[in-house]
């Protein structure tokens, strides 16, 4: 039993820590939570289920459509909800995020309805025993898919040019613009790629 609550828990941490990683970059760079990070996420999600629903679209490519969507969605927020406030009262961006956060559900609501969709399945998902618990493949793919994208961004954070200009905007933003580092540019980055990190989550 505990080490079948210890998969289970295992395979949820691993879909909230790409939750929380979109949430902590943003927090990092701009010093606010968003709180339409979980409408993005649910964007995304409709993205990839309506591509799928057809049955023509390859799993694996509507994951990734669904990916670019919720990044889009992310970089667009930024630029419209956030960016215009940058610089004044904390409590108004918060702001911004709530109003953002709601409008985005009534917008679903009224493209997607009320209704529960189930999640089109193109392929079926076998199980196997390991020390009396019960590890099905479904748990497997997603603890491969949120531990690769970790890992990838991980190495784009610590190694590539651009990662280190995230980290330097997070950690003073005015001495990174005298540094020459496009600040703007790198908010944006950063929503991109913290709105994309869902792909597991279409799983």
């Amino acid at each position: 039993m505990f080490l079948q609550q210890l998969l289970n828990g295992l395979t949820s941490g691993s879909v909230y820590a790409l939750i929380a990683l979109g949430y902590t970059m943003i927090y990092g760079i701009l010093g606010l939570i968003n709180f339409a990070q979980g409408e993005i996420y649910m964007f995304g999600a409709f993205v990839t289920v309506l591509l799928l629903a057809g049955g023509r679209v390859p799993f694996l490519l509507a994951c990734g459509a669904g990916m670019a969507a919720a990044a889009l969605l992310g970089v667009v927020l930024e630029r419209v909800a956030f960016r215009p406030l940058r610089g004044s009262h904390p409590v108004v961006p918060l702001i911004s995020a709530i109003g953002a956060s709601i409008f985005l559900q009534s917008l679903a609501l009224l493209l997607f309805g009320p209704n529960n969709r189930p999640f089109p399945v193109q392929f079926a998902f076998s199980s196997l025993k390991i020390a009396g618990a019960t590890v099905s493949t479904l748990q497997v793919a997603i603890l491969v898919a949120a531990l690769g994208f970790m890992g990838l961004l991980l190495v784009f954070v610590r190694y590539t040019r651009y990662g280190k200009a995230i980290v330097a905007c997070a950690l003073d933003r005015d001495t990174a613009r005298l540094m020459g580092i496009n600040v703007d540019r790198m908010v944006a980055l950063t929503f991109l790629i913290g709105s994309a990190l869902r792909a597991p989550l279409a799983l």
